[in-house]
């Protein structure tokens, strides 16, 4: 009798910043969902998690939900990228007012890629429980083919 080894492949890891669909990656749920976008595509992704909305007045209400993470723009010549803001370093204010700063090639952003990042206001808690801050946070990735 001959036995025979059956060697099953390892999973073939997905990018869950650019793959559709429901994930699991390092025990947290994932979603995302992509869209042709000019010449690439763009690809939204919301991680379950709790977040904080004001309902009034001085009332928070914390709650378990899709929480929006980022916004992928999948690797692209940089060439298009060229007059936009979001594939270049430097900081700037849109036409809304909002602050953006974006970093390129850094060890923060990985190389080939750009990383953004704009000032809000959020709730968050505080020493008097919940409240508004103003701070930077993390919007989207630019990936450059």
């Amino acid at each position: 009798m001959t036995t025979t080894e059956t060697v099953t492949p390892p999973p073939v890891e997905k990018d869950l910043y650019e793959t559709p669909g429901r994930h699991t990656s390092a025990g947290r749920q994932w979603m995302t969902a992509c869209e042709p976008y000019s010449v690439t595509h763009r690809c939204w992704t919301w991680i379950w998690g709790t977040r904080v909305q004001h309902v009034g007045g001085d009332r928070f209400l914390a709650s378990a939900g899709w929480v929006f993470n980022n916004l992928t723009y999948v690797a692209s010549p940089k060439s298009l990228w060229v007059g936009n803001p979001l594939g270049s370093a430097g900081s700037w204010t849109d036409e809304e007012g909002r602050q953006w700063r974006t970093e390129c090639n850094t060890p923060v952003t990985g190389g080939n890629g750009c990383r953004s990042w704009v000032t809000t206001k959020v709730a968050a808690r505080t020493a008097d429980g919940f409240g508004f801050v103003r701070t930077e946070v993390f919007n989207n990735i630019v990936r450059f083919s």
